[in-house]
């Protein structure tokens, strides 16, 4: 097709397809709760391992605090072990104050 001109039938049908597939998003909306989402995880990998995964509750300073230590545990600092347990503690309580103040702040 030059420039110009005009595209054809296919030519169209084709570009269409194309916009719908570079805009075309899905929304699957899953409850982690129970057993049946891991049957479904199971039952259908391809999908689960090709999306994002955003967990809309908040999370417990338990599993922020997890988080933290997986990172900070086995990284090499000049302190004593109680002081980076002081700092993985601090790290999971300010991701649960950011979450605070944003709610605040929404």
């Amino acid at each position: 097709m030059g420039k110009g001109s005009e595209p054809t039938p296919a030519q169209l049908g084709t570009y269409f397809l194309n916009r719908i597939k570079d805009q075309l998003h899905i929304v699957l909306a899953f409850s982690p709760v129970g057993t049946k989402f891991r049957t479904r995880a199971s039952m259908f990998p391809s999908l689960f391992s090709q999306c994002s995964i955003d967990w809309f509750l908040p999370w417990p300073i338990e599993a922020l605090v997890d988080v933290s230590g997986g990172f900070l545990r086995n990284f090499k600092m000049e302190c004593t072990p109680e002081d980076k347990e002081s700092l993985i503690l601090h790290m999971g309580e300010c991701h649960n104050m950011v979450r605070d103040v944003s709610e605040t702040y929404f």
